[in-house]
């Protein structure tokens, strides 16, 4: 619990920041005024710092060894860092002023920005129970279910409505960002996340263990 707490915790501090003016400039999300909005930016900003801070406090409560708890606090940095999501949100920052014009450039920015964090999770649980010798599995099938999260994500912004969503539509259009809609057409976006989310799948069933759910 620690360190899904923990993962939570720079999860809903990336979502504060990403919804500030000088990110993607959003007052709405889960169904309720953005951080910033329902307080002030400063007090946004200063609460997702809070909250990566926090993090890393919180994920040494994890009820394992001092090595497994090392092996937590660096997949945390990696993974959320400048080699992680933060490399992601400056590419996707850098693709608004200068659009990327094909998918491998926009999976390179999602792979980082979305799949990132959907796979550390992943690689956490292989540490804590003991099963180490699936992390190259589950870092392909966190890809993948990353990936197929962010194209799904672009469609229900053009398809969607705000009070299903909870959080604006039509959000990356306001913002002039290419996505794989833009790119490819709503019919093959959603063609994309069934392939995708069937590679996934297949990669699980490769993995010991129950699975059916």
């Amino acid at each position: 619990y620690p360190c899904a707490a923990a993962i939570e915790m720079i999860h809903t501090y990336s979502l504060i920041h990403d919804d500030l003016p000088a990110m993607d400039d959003d007052d709405l999300r889960r169904g309720r005024p953005t951080c910033h909005i329902a307080f002030d930016e400063a007090t946004a900003i200063l609460a997702g710092d809070a909250l990566l801070s926090e993090a890393f406090g919180i994920v040494m409560k994890s009820e394992c060894n001092a090595e497994i708890r090392g092996r937590l606090v660096e997949l945390l940095s990696a993974y959320a860092g400048v080699d992680g999501m933060i490399l992601g949100q400056t590419l996707d920052i850098a693709a608004e002023r200068q659009p990327v014009s094909d998918i491998e450039a926009l999976e390179e920015i999602h792979r980082h920005k979305t799949g990132k964090l959907l796979t550390l999770p992943l690689l956490c649980a292989a540490w804590l129970g003991d099963h180490p010798q699936d992390i190259e599995a589950l870092q392909q099938i966190g890809e993948r279910i990353g990936l197929s999260f962010q194209i799904q994500d672009d469609i229900l912004d053009v398809t969607s409505t705000e009070e299903t969503l909870g959080k604006p539509v039509l959000s990356d259009e306001k913002n002039q960002k290419t996505t794989y809609v833009t790119l490819e057409g709503l019919e093959k976006a959603k063609d994309d996340v069934a392939r995708i989310s069937e590679r996934a799948k297949e990669r699980l069933m490769t993995l010991p263990g129950e699975k059916e759910f």
